[in-house]
């Protein structure tokens, strides 16, 4: 073996990560989770089970950040500690609980709620019927899900 060939092999070389790295060095945790979370779909079940419970709580006096924070609580607790749902439930409380609209804080993940999704709860926030127009979405996606597996 030749001195450059056996300095090449005994070259560390950096393994390629998935990790974004900001100019500090730092690794940038929310592009990890990102990518991380790219490959786990989260159900269109999951969302309509999540837009019944959000309104079962509503519609039994809970104000709004106190029933998204008991929403992510539970869906921590019944799918994984690191459930897409339950991370992305999160930051729309904390959007909300900042003086953020619940639709424009369901309006940051389009690849989870539809702009019909957005719009009739934008359109229920204003009517007051936010109660009335989850179970009604609820419903939709529910047939939705019924047409997908028959």
């Amino acid at each position: 073996m030749s001195v450059v060939e056996s300095n090449l092999l005994s070259e560390k070389k950096p393994v390629p990560t998935h990790q974004a790295d900001d100019i500090d060095g730092r690794v940038d945790t929310q592009q990890k989770t990102y990518e991380r979370d790219i490959f786990r779909r989260i159900r269109t079940r999951d969302v309509c089970r999540t837009a019944r419970q959000l309104a079962t709580l509503l519609r039994a006096g809970m104000p709004l950040v106190p029933a998204l924070s008991a929403l992510v609580e539970q869906l921590r607790e019944v799918r994984a500690k690191n459930s897409p749902l339950a991370e992305i439930m999160e930051q729309v409380a904390n959007d909300v609980n900042s003086g953020s609209t619940l639709a424009d804080a369901l309006s940051k993940h389009p690849n989870v709620f539809s702009s019909l999704f957005v719009n009739m709860v934008a359109a229920g926030e204003t009517s007051g019927t936010l109660e009335e127009v989850l179970l009604r979405l609820a419903e939709i996606l529910e047939k939705r899900v019924h047409l997908a597996a028959a």
